[in-house]
């Protein structure tokens, strides 16, 4: 058994995957540090108009995180290939790209910003305004961080992971101390992404060389090739993870969202903490695929390490939910105790439906994430009608994700069944 252990240990998926999920995960404390700092610092009303808006910044911003996929995919297929000089341009290009994107979106919340604040019961226009001045900025680090990924530097991916969390707390921390309070959140979320991307460019700078006279002739075609099914995927994985939030900001009374700020923080955790396998084996999947050599062996190993820490999280999440609650919140969050058993199954379906998608998107089955489109717009009409309770809610994501899952996983056993049967003639 100990030998098996030392070999398993040696294995460079589990290595790999170890790495990564322990940076994430250091990351991650830092940004559930800044959530608790924040769940016991401001009003539970306070608290909730902060999750709303944050998930309001992630559905704004769907169309950048796409760019995570399509240069992990196109910056591990360039580095296979050796190709440095078109690595280095298609940096300066992309944060140019980025920046003018980022502008845009600002001007948008200025104009749209009354009737956001509207429509969420937010009651200070200004503070989406610097909602959105935050988010012009935040698409930076994902370069990058996309970056480290595709040239397969793990480690440095998770000293980056790292380094972006603790900034994302500590900077927007002192200001809420100083007395900005939500102000404070977003501008101190706003200089932290700036800080993030000149860390990451330091950490990639010695892949970079001299881009004169490189032409770039098809790689951004190639990189829309694969942003545009990747954009399906993560609208879709988006909106299912933050409508919910949303919703409960429009339906239900101030404190019952703080309540439920509380339980999908906590959940949070479970995604950040078994998620991180998908964000080893996309890029690795990727590259095998692209040099048309076996990559299914590795997928079995990654899907297996998945299926352990999804199955390990909800006992867990299960299995302690008052303990875990008052560790995190306090008494204050009492009410949240009875939906995070429920919440920790969407969660763990959410996980499971991510990882097949990006593995889909690995082995370029670019139509199948596509079926994450019409099952928003199912979560998002459901939840317009069925939120009598919080529970209700939770039981809607639940139901819409299992589906997604399950035809993920016809065509995931089609899939191979066909790859038998060709490998077998």
């Amino acid at each position: 058994m100990l030998d098996r252990t030392k070999e398993l240990l040696k294995d460079k998926v589990i290595q790999d995957t170890v790495v990564v999920t322990a940076g994430l995960l250091m990351g991650s404390v830092f940004s559930y540090l800044l959530q608790f700092y924040l769940g016991r610092s401001l009003s539970v009303e306070d608290y909730g108009t902060f999750n709303a808006l944050l998930s309001l910044a992630y559905l704004v911003g769907i169309p950048t995180i796409v760019f995570n996929t399509s240069i992990t995919k196109l910056v591990s297929e360039l580095f296979g290939q050796s190709k440095l000089p078109q690595l280095s341009k298609l940096f300066s290009k992309l944060t140019l790209g980025l920046l003018s994107l980022g502008v845009l979106f600002l001007v948008i919340f200025i104009v749209f910003g009354s009737f956001l604040d509207s429509y969420l019961k937010i009651g200070d226009y200004f503070l989406i305004i610097v909602n959105g001045l935050f988010l012009s900025t935040s698409f930076l680090p994902i370069i990058p961080g996309s970056y480290l990924q595709g040239l397969l530097r793990f480690r440095s991916y998770a000293v980056y992971s790292v380094f972006s969390g603790v900034v994302r707390f500590i900077i927007p921390t002192v200001l809420v101390f100083l007395g900005y309070r939500l102000y404070g959140v977003f501008v101190g979320f706003l200089l932290s992404s700036i800080l993030a991307y000149l860390f990451g460019y330091a950490l990639l700078k010695k892949h970079f060389v001299s881009p004169q006279g490189i032409k770039m002739d098809g790689l951004y075609k190639k990189l829309f090739i694969v942003g545009m099914p990747a954009l399906l995927f993560n609208s879709g994985m988006m909106v299912l993870n933050n409508i919910d939030v949303l919703m409960v900001k429009r339906y239900f009374p101030s404190v019952d969202v703080g309540y439920y700020a509380g339980v999908v923080t906590l959940g949070k955790i479970f995604l950040f903490g078994a998620g991180t396998v998908a964000t080893v084996m996309f890029p690795q999947i990727a590259k095998l695929f692209s040099s048309k050599t076996n990559y299914r062996d590795t997928f079995v190993k990654f899907l297996a390490f998945q299926l352990i820490l999804v199955l390990g999280g909800l006992c867990v999440f299960s299995a302690i939910p008052g303990f875990l609650t008052h560790l995190f919140f306090g008494v204050r969050f009492e009410a949240s105790i009875i939906l995070l058993p429920r919440f920790s199954i969407f969660i763990a379906l959410y996980i499971l439906v991510n990882f097949l998608a990006l593995f889909f998107l690995a082995i370029e089955k670019y139509k199948l994430p596509i079926v994450l489109l019409p099952a928003v717009v199912v979560q998002f009409v459901l939840l317009n009608i069925f939120h009598r309770d919080l529970l209700e809610i939770i039981n809607v994501n639940i139901a819409v994700t299992l589906v997604v899952l399950v035809i993920f996983i016809v065509f995931l056993i089609r899939d191979y069944v066909n790859n038998s049967s060709r490998t077998s003639l």
